[in-house]
């Protein structure tokens, strides 16, 4: 058995390879922002959120793990803390999801590309929500992100913002602390009612990374380019930032992909959605 050492630029961990097949000998917990910067930067809109969370805003709540050429990052802050691990070859991130399974909460939320929750599964039951793919705004200098007639939200309208996402998207990840950014844009009626938001998951100037979230629409108002104008107004500032866009949907969910399409977005990676509890 042969043991090395990659030294190759934004890979770390020294590992056993048996073949083409790679078994973690110590999976390294990473707590370097410059090395983990590198690492993801080799693919930065796979890793938008992960990049993002480097921000001071995010790094105190996340942990980062990583072997020779995969990394995992547990991000604490929410009620229920989430697991990211995003790779294009699922042998690197397989094993060290093998090697880091027992360390992990005995329950999570899990962000994982196809093929990787088999690694979890002697320790965790999971419950899908679903199958989600990433978007990634490549080219923000076209015309399709221009303009807009949203509002930009304030702190001051949190108790407005939670009212209309109770109705809109229950079960939604808004986080109030994200209202302090005023990244989040909101379309009225006729009548002055908030009937449309498009907001922000990761906001880090520092790393220049926006991921959008909570866009949502009342029941009653969809079907009316309301979210597209939302979204289109939140893009154009974001755009004007240089900073990278992307944001996460679910498959299933074709006006909500048509409308990032209508703004310039494209078909970025899969992943998947669960839910996990430990047996």
């Amino acid at each position: 058995m042969e043991r090395v050492l990659y030294t190759a630029p934004g890979q770390f961990g020294e590992f056993e390879s048996i073949g083409e097949f790679v078994t973690i000998q110590h999976p390294t917990r990473l707590e370097d922002r410059d090395r983990i910067r590198e690492f993801l930067g080799a693919d930065p809109y796979l890793h938008l959120y992960e990049l993002g969370d480097l921000d001071p805003f995010f790094w105190p709540s996340t942990q980062w793990f990583a072997n020779g050429a995969a990394l995992a990052m547990l991000y604490s802050a929410p009620e229920i803390a989430v697991l990211l691990c995003f790779n294009r070859e699922p042998e690197p991130a397989i094993a060290l999801l093998t090697e880091i399974r027992d360390v992990l909460p005995s329950e999570m939320y899990s962000h994982l590309s196809p093929g990787l929750f088999g690694a979890l599964a002697p320790r965790y039951e999971a419950k899908s929500s679903g199958e989600y793919q990433k978007m990634s705004l490549r080219h923000p200098a076209s015309h399709r992100v221009q303009g807009g007639d949203a509002e930009f939200l304030l702190p001051s309208q949190l108790a407005e913002v939670q009212d209309f996402f109770t109705r809109a998207y229950p079960g939604n990840w808004f986080d109030p602390r994200m209202l302090e950014t005023e990244r989040y844009t909101g379309v009225r009626d006729d009548d002055g009612a908030l009937v449309s938001v498009a907001g922000i998951h990761v906001y880090a100037p520092s790393e220049r990374i926006a991921v959008l979230g909570n866009v949502a629409t009342l029941p009653e108002a969809r079907g009316r380019g309301y979210g597209t104008r939302a979204c289109r107004a939140l893009c154009e500032v974001l755009v004007g930032e240089g900073l990278r866009i992307g944001l996460n949907v679910a498959r299933s969910n074709e006006p909500a992909i048509r409308c990032y399409r209508s703004l310039g977005f494209e078909y970025e990676a899969p992943y998947e959605e669960r839910m996990l509890v430990s047996r």
